[in-house]
């Protein structure tokens, strides 16, 4: 071996070397195959997870809420239908307690609207059978009226002549009004008029203190050894 082939060798065993101690300061390349999942690895994957979002729970609170609110709503509601009947009914009370204490003689006050001394004028007529018509009018009427109850009255027609009574009458008062039963005796039986009577209706009106009274009566008398029959009416128009 010459100079120059030892000196070659030597620079070959050089290159030698240096790619052994390269290869050994090399670190290794990383896999391109992902590694395996262990159980530590799936812990870990679990713990790094974010939570999961509560959508359905908070629908489920939404809706529960939703119901909440339209309980309330449906509870106020109902509540205020209560209240606005309750006024209503308190309302529709209170208007019919003011129409039985209203006006003398406008409302249903009783009998004793009624009471009082009433002047005025009166149409006595009477129709006989077989005879002709004959009505009595009386300038100088007079009817006096007295409450026996919440609900009844005498009616008292006066008899001018005599200023006694003429007939004196029960009747039964509703609201401004006094029903007049039948079967009442008019004229009275102790006035001696040369006829009977016997009420078959009547009634007394109160307007204020304005009354009018209307009376029908089957009549009877008697003409020698006859009886004969006929009708009475009575209107009476006056103030107290």
């Amino acid at each position: 071996m010459d100079d120059t082939d030892g000196a070659g060798w030597s620079r070959h065993l050089a290159v030698i070397w240096l790619l052994v101690l390269f290869g050994a300061c090399t670190s290794t390349l990383p896999s391109a195959e992902p590694l395996g999942s262990g159980p530590l690895a799936e812990a870990q994957a679990d713990e790094d997870l974010p939570d999961r979002p509560a959508g359905k729970s908070k629908a489920a609170g939404s809706g529960a809420e939703d119901a909440g609110v339209d309980s309330k709503t449906d509870a106020g509601s109902a509540d205020a239908s209560e209240r606005a009947e309750k006024d209503v009914t308190d309302a529709d009370a209170a208007t019919a307690a003011e129409g039985g204490a209203g006006g003398q003689g406008s409302g249903d006050a009783g009998a004793a609207s009624f009471e009082g001394e009433y002047a005025g004028t009166d149409v006595t007529t009477m129709r006989w059978e077989g005879q002709g018509e004959q009505s009595h009018p009386d300038p100088k009427a007079r009817v006096c009226i007295e409450s026996e109850s919440d609900a009844e009255v005498t009616i008292i027609v006066i008899y001018t002549p005599t200023g006694g009574p003429f007939c004196s009458l029960s009747g039964t008062v509703a609201g401004n009004s006094a029903n007049i039963g039948p079967g009442q005796t008019c004229p009275d039986e102790g006035l001696d008029l040369g006829f009977s009577g016997v009420v078959t209706s009547g009634k007394a009106t109160l307007e204020g203190d304005r009354l009018v009274l209307e009376i029908e009566a089957d009549i009877e008398a008697e003409r020698g050894n006859d009886t004969i029959s006929g009708k009475l009416e009575y209107r009476f128009e006056g103030d107290r």
